[in-house]
């Protein structure tokens, strides 16, 4: 018997939680008072990524283990799938097809033998489904393409298909280039941004069916609580754009000086087949979620991007040493260089929201993927004098980390400082501020200093300065999913 619940405190089972969208996910679900179960491969960088309150499921359960967990699961979501970036081997196609239509009929299979299966299967595709399609205007109701791209989205999508047979509503999210800084197209743009320079493929004119992050988690959210709603669903923006204006557009928020087109020639020198997707051009238009009323966050390309890259919400400036305001030890004081500043409103009274920012284990949620955040070591109870040591990664160099927590005062404050780590200087203060009616603000300061001098201060302009606006901004990001 099929499970109807209310939409609150959902039992929600998770494949491919550690991925780009999986994390923002799980943030956006604990932030609604679900309860997630996650299938991983890793549970211990799975622990890392995903932070305290889920419960890791490992992938090697037998098939009978899997189908009592769709006994339990009120909604399944499967964002499972490797990327498909860089060359196509014959080895990388088995494992596309493996971790996502294997993966897929593995879930479906399990979902229509349960007892009481969930009452909606949610599971990721591409509009790679369409192939490309120029500039055609493209609807749910479009014919598949026939390269590889689109064979294997038809097979993805019919192993999803085959879970309805147990009265499981079944809506399969055809996604299109997703906008957020810990994925997709930001994070591909990332080395040249640094560079002052905003790329885009051929001449520009192919057209990118873009989409906001935070829309696709409210596409999900849509798909669970409105029953009208199943079958293919286009995951792009009502507003596709070129491929040279969306550049345009990020060198104008980024402060890039230089937009260049990537030659045809050199991209199929490099990649060989795999090529032909990142010059494909899908005019997708979410056709059916415009029909049933859903309410897109991001429209225009300029407001997804800013939201993403703008320096609006952390601000870096050079440290006044003369701030009497600054609540610092005087060697911070004297040896700061530099001053970042964040906020974000939180829906909750400090009491309610410390625990979660005072616990390290939480600290790889809230740290984007791309800086390779892993726990070394933590004490059992944080408080005063407790250390944390722990490894990055940034630039193809590692770093390890060491802070002590220098203040503390729950739930309203706590101060970490750098013992060993990359920085002459790391004095980061968090400071939670209620604003009345269940409602707080959390106020990340950050006084440091970059070592090498003279060199240090060219690296930080050049690199360092927007790398911490990019880490800060999707610190903020999450922070706003977990307390919304």
């Amino acid at each position: 018997m099929v499970k109807f619940r209310s939409e609150s405190n959902l039992d929600v089972l998770v494949a491919g939680a550690t991925g780009f969208i999986g994390r923002a996910l799980v943030a956006f679900l604990k932030g609604k008072g679900h309860r997630i179960r996650a299938l991983v491969r890793d549970s211990e960088l799975a622990r890392n990524l995903l932070g305290d309150g889920i419960t890791l499921l490992d992938w090697g359960l037998s098939d009978q283990q899997l189908i009592e967990e769709m006994d339990l699961a009120d909604v399944v979501i499967n964002l499972a799938g490797s990327p498909i970036d860089g060359r196509w081997s014959n080895r990388r196609k088995k494992s596309f097809r493996a971790s996502r239509v294997e993966v897929t009929q593995k879930l479906s299979d399990a979902i229509g033998s349960s007892k009481s299966p969930p009452s909606v299967f949610i599971s990721a595709s591409a509009v790679g489904y369409y192939g490309d399609t120029g500039s055609e205007v493209i609807s749910e109701a479009n014919q598949s393409g026939s390269d590889y791209l689109a064979t294997l989205c038809i097979d993805w999508e019919n192993a999803a298909t085959s879970a309805h047979t147990s009265g499981t509503r079944v809506c399969i999210l055809r996604l299109g280039i997703v906008v957020g800084l810990d994925g997709g197209i930001l994070q591909k743009l990332a080395l040249p941004l640094q560079m002052r320079v905003s790329p885009y493929v051929g001449s520009g004119n192919e057209i990118l069916p873009w989409i906001h992050l935070i829309d696709v988690l409210g596409i999900i959210d849509y798909c669970i609580s409105n029953p009208n709603i199943q079958g293919a669903v286009n995951c792009t923006s009502p507003s596709p754009v070129t491929g040279k204006k969306f550049a345009e557009v990020v060198a104008e928020i980024s402060g890039a000086k230089f937009k260049m087109p990537i030659p045809k020639i050199a991209l199929w020198l490099r990649f060989g087949e795999s090529a032909r997707h990142l010059w494909a051009s899908h005019k997708v238009i979410p056709e059916k979620l415009q029909r049933l009323g859903y309410k897109f966050r991001y429209v225009d390309p300029v407001k997804a991007v800013n939201e993403e890259l703008s320096s609006e919400f952390v601000t870096i400036n050079s440290f006044d040493h003369s701030d009497i305001q600054m609540a610092c030890s005087d060697e911070v004081r004297k040896k700061g260089k530099y001053v970042l500043e964040a906020g974000v409103k939180l829906n909750g009274e400090p009491e309610k929201v410390f625990p979660f920012f005072s616990s390290p284990s939480n600290l790889g949620l809230l740290t984007p993927s791309w800086v390779n955040f892993q726990i070394v070591n933590m004490p059992a109870k944080f408080g005063f004098g407790s250390s944390i040591k722990y490894k990055i990664g940034l630039w193809f160099i590692k770093f390890t980390w060491v802070s002590e927590i220098v203040g503390w005062e729950p739930p309203n404050s706590f101060v970490d400082n750098q013992v060993k780590g990359p920085y002459s200087l790391w004095w980061h203060e968090h400071r939670i501020v209620s604003t009345g009616s269940g409602q707080s603000k959390m106020i990340d300061r950050v006084i440091y200093k970059v070592p090498a001098w003279k060199l240090g201060e060219l690296i930080h302009k050049l690199m360092i300065k927007r790398t911490l606006i990019n880490i800060f901004n999707y610190r903020r990001r999450m922070i706003k999913l977990l307390f919304q």
